[in-house]
């Protein structure tokens, strides 16, 4: 089953970088005007139905995964920053850390030195 997973991710990449190329919008937009064209419609309500239902659907799905690209690059570069300012703080963290754990070993040292003299009154 792994296969054909891995078969199905292969093939809905390639389209969708097919379907959310701008060159695909182009090309839609130039077959679908020379269709409505070429067979013109005759009133207006067949000039709507033309352009909502042929073309405002046939160029629609590139926009939408053209958007959703550029939308997901956006959250993965916000992502990525969020992830190094939170990488950036767990070091610091881990050398303040650290650092308090050397102080508290100095401070105990003290406190035992300071036990141990006054037991020797």
């Amino acid at each position: 089953m792994n296969k054909v997973n891995e078969w199905n991710d292969r093939i809905a990449n390639i389209l969708t970088n097919a379907l959310s190329n701008m060159w695909l919008f182009w090309i839609l937009n130039v077959l679908i005007w020379t269709a409505i064209l070429i067979q013109h419609p005759r009133s207006l309500e067949d000039w709507l139905l033309a352009i909502i239902s042929v073309w405002f659907q046939g160029v629609s799905l590139v926009v939408i995964n053209r958007t959703s690209q550029k939308q997901g690059d956006r959250v993965e570069g916000v992502l990525r920053e969020i992830h190094d300012a939170v990488m950036t703080e767990l070091t610091e963290i881990r050398r303040m850390n650290e650092s308090q754990t050397t102080e508290l070993a100095e401070i105990k040292a003290i406190h035992r030195e300071l036990g141990r003299r006054a037991h020797e009154r």
